[in-house]
């Protein structure tokens, strides 16, 4: 009872900084996190299922005290949600304008797909260029702008024109292919931007090697098949 009564202290005044537990309909899911990450971790996701059922809510959630959108923990919320739980435990803090920055670095340890690395590459430099000059250098400190980018999320400024090369391609079979690391997306890049004979056999080598781990899903002879027709002269 005394827990209770403080949290719901906690709750009118948003201490921040402070765990607090609170309906979970008083929280907002993030947009901005479904436009990062799109990719499905369905064995992550039934991990922390079990975990929840097993042992509870074992970190909190990460709020934005003035919107109450989630900053950090939209898997947990997803989660104990699903599972029919009421409350949800959170920690309220103050972002102003920092809200989607904090977003993509509360994620930096989170297991990422190719795509949703440039999603926060191309997300988050949006972010930088929008701050008014003397809040971004605080937070860059010496580095120039392409050099804190490749810190906080680990994608270049050149794997971020690939992509944008492979997209704007049309050709949606090579696209999948870069995003479920069938092929590499320098190569993807290289085939669209059109290279030489003796590069093109290479490409094949390559293809050929990194389609080995996919014979659980079809035949290596009717992938090898597939790509020698897709990337011939």
């Amino acid at each position: 009872m005394i827990d209770y009564f403080y949290d719901c202290m906690a709750i009118k005044n948003k201490q921040i900084g402070e765990i607090v537990r609170v309906p979970i309909t008083d929280i907002v899911e993030n947009p901005i996190n479904y436009q990062i990450y799109s990719s499905k971790h369905t064995k992550e996701d039934e991990d922390l299922e079990n975990s929840i059922q097993l042992y509870g809510q074992l970190e909190p959630c990460l709020v934005n005290e003035k919107s109450n959108q989630l900053i950090s923990g939209h898997r947990r919320y997803k989660t104990i949600k699903k599972l029919g739980i009421d409350t949800i435990d959170v920690i309220y803090k103050s972002v102003g304008v920092l809200e989607i920055i904090e977003l993509i670095q509360s994620n930096r340890h989170r297991e990422k797909s190719l795509i949703e690395k440039i999603n926060e590459y191309r997300t988050l430099k949006s972010q930088m260029k929008g701050l008014p000059l003397k809040k971004r250098k605080e937070l860059m400190g010496t580095l120039k702008l392409r050099e804190y980018l490749h810190k906080e999320v680990g994608i270049s400024q050149t794997n971020d024109v690939r992509m944008k090369v492979v997209e704007n391609s049309n050709d949606e079979d090579l696209l999948n292919s870069v995003l479920s690391g069938e092929i590499s997306l320098r190569s993807a890049f290289r085939f669209v931007k059109g290279i030489d004979g003796e590069d093109r056999n290479n490409l094949k080598k390559e293809m050929k090697k990194s389609v080995e781990n996919s014979k659980d899903k079809l035949s290596f002879h009717d992938v090898i098949s597939i790509v020698e027709d897709v990337y011939k002269k």
